[in-house]
């Protein structure tokens, strides 16, 4: 949410000597007035899509690791 608020900061545009935003609150009025709320999350899903085997692979080794630990040293 947050990083397209800011990757919008900086890349903004001049228009007529003026910069398009004046901060984050204002560029936060402006993509919920012009886009919608939801174009807050517009990459929630791909990033989500990429968390949730990656976290799955963590608990799995995890757990691995700890019954090799308890085999082998402890």
């Amino acid at each position: 949410m947050f990083n397209d608020l800011f990757f919008r900061i900086q890349n903004m545009k001049t228009i007529n000597g003026k910069p398009e935003f004046t901060g984050a609150i204002d560029v936060l009025t402006k993509v919920i007035r012009n886009e919608g709320l939801f174009a807050l999350w517009k990459g929630f899903f791909p990033y989500y899509a990429r968390l949730g085997p990656h976290t799955v692979l963590t608990f799995i080794f995890l757990e691995q690791m700890t019954a090799a630990y308890k085999t082998y040293l402890a």
